[in-house]
Parts: structure tokens; sequence; C-alpha cells
């Protein structure tokens, strides 16, 4: 395949090369910012490459390069997007370009994309995070450093959320490894809250239980506040349920909830059960179902965080601590 390719002449040759670093589909104005050539120029050579089967486009946009006022057309922001026709064809275009080589046009893929999509930087943060990573051993600027750790925790985050738990691991690795002894300091503490708090809770989802420890450890140690530190006392204590550590998840939350405020033991007696039950009852009078429904949202922090502690351990008082579980 690579063979074929080199035979298509010099111009093709650098459009494929340049398009396989930009992924297996691209669009014309990152591939004309990269060549630093007209769209309408970039266009007519993407143009020889759907005529001999290598590139197609996803519609009839691409047929606008052989319009004569092509570049009024552009003017107007159309997007034109091609796609290499198999994975085959961009491995071998991919193949062409040295080691050396391929970092610099992955970092510059990188840069016009951020400046690019500087005002939708969630949604492309794949595309630009997986450019600049392996572009990552030319960036020396302290700023440039700063908002890869950025991009990679936003993706880190993405990836969990779509359940693309690997994917999360990778960009966690990435973004710790360019902290290095920058972690918790200054600029740097929130994005390292943020980042090995997910790192906690991807460990967790992964049964990677010694990496949550290890991770959630790293947390409790840094972090300013115990209301900063919930997220991996959630992490902790669903994955003692998980492991039917019922006794030790309901440890971790009486003692979170006592650095909350919350004064509460395991295994309550009878005698505190009800006072329990009087109090809340005298808190309650005067109220109706509909004002309780009525309240306004919760917003305070520590009020917010006492009950995501309660629903941490919840289940585990329950099977465990059935008088726990009703107080809490």
């Amino acid at each position: 395949m690579a063979e074929k390719i080199v035979e298509l002449g010099p111009d093709v040759i650098e459009v494929l090369k340049m398009a396989s670093c930009i992924g297996n589909t691209f669009e014309l104005s990152i591939l004309a910012g990269i060549l630093k050539i007209s769209e309408r120029d970039t266009a007519s050579i993407v143009l020889k490459t759907i005529k001999s089967g290598l590139i197609s486009s996803f519609d009839d946009a691409y047929k606008l390069a052989q319009v004569e006022n092509i570049e009024d057309i552009f003017s107007r922001k159309l997007i034109v997007r091609y796609k290499f026709s198999h994975d085959r064809i961009q491995q071998a275009a991919h193949s062409l370009i040295e080691k050396e080589e391929q970092a610099r046009i992955h970092f510059h893929i990188g840069k016009i994309l951020q400046s690019k999509y500087q005002d939708r930087i969630e949604e492309h943060a794949f595309e630009i995070t997986n450019q600049l990573n392996i572009g990552v051993a030319l960036i020396s600027d302290k700023e440039d450093i700063f908002n890869l750790v950025k991009l990679n925790t936003l993706s880190a985050k993405k990836s969990k959320e779509s359940i693309a738990y690997d994917l999360s691991q990778k960009y966690i690795k990435a973004g710790t490894r360019l902290m290095a002894g920058k972690a918790w300091q200054g600029r740097y503490y929130a994005i390292s809250l943020e980042l090995y708090s997910i790192a906690t809770e991807i460990a967790y989802l992964t049964q990677n239980y010694l990496e949550m420890h290890k991770n959630a450890g790293i947390v409790i140690d840094n972090a300013n506040n115990v209301i900063e530190k919930i997220p991996v006392y959630q992490s902790l204590m669903s994955a003692h349920t998980a492991e039917e550590e019922n006794q030790q998840a309901i440890k971790i939350g009486l003692e979170v909830l006592g650095q909350l405020g919350v004064r509460l033991k395991a295994n309550p007696s009878i005698i505190v059960i009800v006072k329990e039950l009087i109090t809340t009852q005298w808190k309650l009078r005067n109220k109706s179902m509909d004002d309780i429904l009525n309240l306004p949202p919760l917003t305070n922090p520590e009020q917010e965080s006492i009950l995501k502690v309660y629903q941490g351990i919840s289940t585990s008082a329950y099977l465990a601590d059935p008088n726990l579980t009703l107080i809490i």
C-alpha cells in the first residue's frame, strides 16, 4: 500500500501524510492549515486521491473544488470533510513519516485544533488532547504544559462518563506525568485534586483496589478540607460495600461525618433511635408534604457532603447495621 501511495506524486503524498496524522476523518480547513496552502489548492489535490480511491468524501461538498469561485464558497465557512477509504491506507500514509517528524506534525495539528476550537474545547477535547500528547516532547512552555494537563483531565473525565475506563486511565497517566513535581502546588492544586479524584474513581470502577487506595491516599494527604475529599471517600465506601466489607464502609462514613460535625455511632441503641425520631418529628412540625417538596435546592457544600456520605453508607448500614439505617 505504501508503494502505491509513493507512485502518486509528491503533492498527493504530502497531503496523505498530513491527513493521516489528523485521523481517519479530517476537515479540509485543518488540512490546509497544516499544509499552509489555500483550501482551494488543498481540495484540488485531495480530489486526486478521491479519484484514485484512497480518500472519500462524506457528501458532495468536495465537488466544489471544481467551481471557479471556490474562494467565495470557502469564505462562507462551508465544512468539507473527508475520510480514508480504509484504515490500512491511513496507516500506510502515516508509515511514510519519520518518527521525529511525526511528533512535530501532531504537535502542530494540536495547536491548530486548539486555536480553531478555542470556544468549543470541551466538544473537541479528545481530538486536541490526542494530538498534543503525541507531540508532548516538543512542549516546553509552562503555559502549554499547564493547558495540556487541563486537557488530559477533561478528556479523562469525558472518557469516564462514556464508560471508556481504559481510555480515561491513559489520560490520567499523561496528566500526572506532565505535572511531575508541580502537583498540588499553586495553580496546579485544583487540577491535581480533580485528576487524582477521577483516578480514584476509575480504579474503583475497574476493581483495581490497590491503585484506588493509592490515589485516595494522595488526595486525603493533600486536599485542604474534608469537603474536597468527599469524592474519594465515596469511592472508598462504594468499594468496601462491593467487597462486602460493610463494617469498613460504615467506619469510613462515620469518621467523615464526624469531620462534618455529625456525631453518630455504629449500632445505636433503641433509646438513641427514639430520641432521633422524636427530634426529627419536632423539626418537621407544622410542615406539610407540599412545604417539604417545595423547599429550595440544597446549595450548602457541607450539607451536600453530609447527604453524599449518608448515601455512601446506606447500603452497608442496611446490611450490617439496621439500627443505624433508621437514623440516617
